[in-house]
């Protein structure tokens, strides 16, 4: 499955990207809903790479926590709060062991829709919000607690094509992001 368009938007306090994929909506809602965290948040810039989650496979039930844990040895915490198959499905994460992470965001709040399209494509939606920890931790970093974990990201890691990588998570053609493990057959 190929992906037609993508736009991303950076906010001060979210990112929201969206796809439209070539593979029709339960297809496309089963692979994101348990998509292996370390083909969509490989290490770019600071930013750690996710190498392994506590709960591999299940996520589909609300209220299941998982933890979730990084190549520089974090951990945060997940926790899935709605799934709506095929249409939609939303998380929260919070308890950040990062130094760096807890003095900007206290949680992240996510959400995937999924729309379906004609001839089998899917449009997709994956927006995440940072909560700041208090105000003047949103006032100290210029743009907000997403332009501030932007910019440590970015720090001389650039996508090939030129975007930033941290932008460039949601998946996308040939071999899952950040990673040598294609996806399961027919996706993506």
């Amino acid at each position: 499955m190929g992906v037609d368009r993508d736009c991303t938007e950076v906010g001060d306090d979210f990112v929201r990207v969206t796809r439209t994929v070539n593979a029709p909506i339960g297809q496309v809602f089963e692979y994101v809903i348990d998509v292996d965290l370390s083909h969509i948040f490989p290490r770019f810039g600071h930013s750690p790479a996710i190498l392994a989650s506590s709960v591999t496979t299940g996520w589909n039930t609300p209220g299941v926590r998982r933890t979730n844990t990084s190549d520089d040895g974090s951990t945060n915490e997940e926790e899935l709060l709605t799934v709506e198959p095929p249409n939609s499905f939303s998380y929260r994460v919070d308890n950040f062991s990062s130094q760096r992470l807890r003095e900007v965001v206290d949680s992240i709040e996510g959400s995937w829709y999924f729309s379906d399209q004609e001839d089998d494509t899917t449009s997709i939606e994956w927006t995440y919000a940072l909560n700041p920890v208090d105000e003047p931790a949103r006032g100290g970093h210029q743009g907000g607690p997403a332009a501030a974990l932007r910019r440590a990201a970015e720090d001389g890691d650039e996508h090939p094509e030129g975007r930033p990588r941290v932008l460039t998570t949601a998946p996308r053609t040939g071999a899952a992001p950040g990673g040598t493990a294609g996806p399961a057959p027919g996706v993506w």
